[in-house]
């Protein structure tokens, strides 16, 4: 038997405003990635300062380094979750038409190149290295915001797809008269 379809209903700002959204990240993305050295030192500088003011015991040079590393990569991996959720979205909304094995595919693409060119591109950049480990660090990270936002619209189609309840015949006793 077939399964009622549910009309889906997608404002028409919806679509350009996740990919404005989605540009807007992958920009940050770009240029927080092209920075060199010296510039992304000195804008962490604030917030490494920040962090260490409240330790209660000074921290040494190498755990202050340390510290920065892990903020680095902490926020490398929010941009990238943040690229897979809204990019994922994006495709979603904007090929509604198209199979869903093949927006995965287009979304899983789009992901591992903007991820290998932003790290790739790092052998250009004074003080900057490649590697590829960090790349693939990124394009999971992606990932991991695309499976979220699948799983999420998957659930609210479930949801909208329901049938209501109708709970006039229903009685407290359970039989009918």
């Amino acid at each position: 038997m077939n399964q009622p379809q549910v009309p889906s209903y997608t404002p028409k700002w919806l679509p350009p405003t996740m990919w404005a959204i989605f540009t807007i990240i992958l920009l940050v993305t770009l240029t927080l990635s092209f920075q060199t050295g010296t510039a992304t030192k000195a804008l962490e500088k604030p917030l490494v300062s920040q962090v260490t003011n409240t330790m209660t015991t000074l921290p040494s040079e190498e755990a202050i380094l340390t510290i920065t590393y892990y903020i680095r990569q902490i926020g490398r991996a929010l941009l990238f979750f943040l690229l897979g959720l809204t990019g994922s979205w994006s495709i979603h909304l904007t090929f509604r038409k198209t199979a869903a094995r093949n927006r995965l595919l287009g979304t899983t693409l789009m992901l591992f190149i903007i991820s290998y060119f932003t790290e790739k591109m790092k052998i250009f950049i004074p003080g900057r290295h490649y590697s590829f480990p960090e790349c693939l660090e990124s394009f999971l990270f992606g990932i991991l915001g695309c499976i979220c936002i699948t799983f999420l619209l998957y659930y609210l189609r479930r949801i909208a797809s329901r049938p209501p309840e109708n709970n006039i015949n229903k009685t407290t006793s359970g039989s009918t008269k």
